[in-house]
């Protein structure tokens, strides 16, 4: 893969005073990773700015600010406490190493202080675990990483959910056959139209069956909202007719012009992923974006969020259980 570095004069400079100050620091690029002044545009997933004050990461999506150390967080299995912070000496290494995800499995190990962008967050290698440099993120059991906002008394996902894994471990069974969809009655995924490309953009589409399976969709501590949820967010900002633009991701980049009121004031960042008809059919990408609940009608259908390009509105309408919907979990 071709390497490009943009490099602003102030990036120059630290990198200048840091190898003044310590003769044994070096800055090694491979891969895909830019560094530079980027303040507009779209540049590439994995650009790194620095803004005059901190240093920011681009995800596809949104600009993300650079923690300044190493920060463990909660992985697999672990709970309790926010991690604590490592410091590294010595050489910083950037690079596109996605293995081990966690721990030291991998027979060629990264050195401790490599930086890698993993395809949705910036990671720092500590000598044990790949951990992120973006903040306070939330892992999955397939090692994903989620930011995530807080909304009135309520903490978000503020990206799609991805795993393929329940929280039990067990895999989550990928159905592309249509006829084999629409006959299901237990969990399943897809992408849209059945291409994972955009995986780390607009995430995976679940049945509601795996959204309700007692094995687990959402990581620990965090599960599906339920419809009275969905109430509290959509009128904490300031109900039906206001919330949707409140709640989008601004910008034709993803949505279709002309993406109405969209300001992303709640940090939401909704996108539109579309939907997998009951019948196995792709629809509405680019124009609506849509998430479960927990809450069933009592019939065969199942209250659902949704936001749309063409209005500021957020509505609620009931969908098919066997329909593939986007997932955004709240925390408990």
């Amino acid at each position: 893969m071709k390497v490009r570095i943009f490099f602003s004069s102030l990036v120059l400079f630290l990198i200048f005073a840091l190898l003044l100050e310590a003769q044994d620091v070096s800055l090694q690029v491979e891969g895909g990773l830019k560094i530079g002044d980027f303040i507009d545009g779209d540049p590439e997933p994995g650009t790194i700015r620095y803004t005059g004050s901190s240093f920011e990461g681009f995800t596809g999506i949104f600009w993300n600010r650079l923690a300044r150390g190493l920060y463990l967080n909660r992985g697999p299995g672990q709970v309790g406490g926010q991690g604590e912070t490592s410091e590294i000496e010595g050489a910083i290494q950037i690079g596109t190493n996605l293995e081990p995800q966690f721990g030291s499995s991998s027979k060629i190990a990264p050195n401790p202080g490599t930086i890698r962008w993993s395809g949705s967050d910036f990671q720092g290698w500590n000598g044990v675990f790949w951990v992120s440099l973006s903040g306070n993120s939330l892992y999955d059991v397939d090692g994903n990483t989620y930011k995530t906002v807080v909304v009135g008394g309520q903490e978000w996902m503020a990206e799609n959910l991805r795993t393929s894994t329940y929280l039990s471990g067990d895999p989550i069974p990928l159905i592309k056959d249509n006829v084999a969809w629409q006959a299901l009655s237990t969990g399943a995924f897809c992408w849209y139209e059945q291409q994972n490309l955009e995986e780390n953009i607009y995430g995976k589409l679940y049945n509601w069956y795996s959204v309700i399976d007692p094995r687990g969709l959402c990581p620990t501590g965090w599960r599906i909202p339920t419809s009275a949820d969905w109430v509290v967010l959509i009128n904490f900002l300031g109900g039906v007719n206001l919330s949707g633009g409140k709640m989008k991701e601004t910008g034709p980049r993803h949505w279709n012009s002309p993406n109405t009121n969209a300001t992303n004031e709640s940090g939401y960042t909704g996108l539109p992923g579309g939907i997998r008809s009951f019948n196995g059919s792709f629809l509405y990408q680019g124009v609506i974006g849509s998430w479960w609940s927990s809450s069933s009608d009592g019939t065969h259908d199942v209250y659902v969020q949704s936001v749309g390009y063409n209005s500021g509105i957020s509505n609620p309408f009931y969908e098919d259980r066997r329909s593939g919907i986007s997932v955004r979990c709240i925390k408990n």
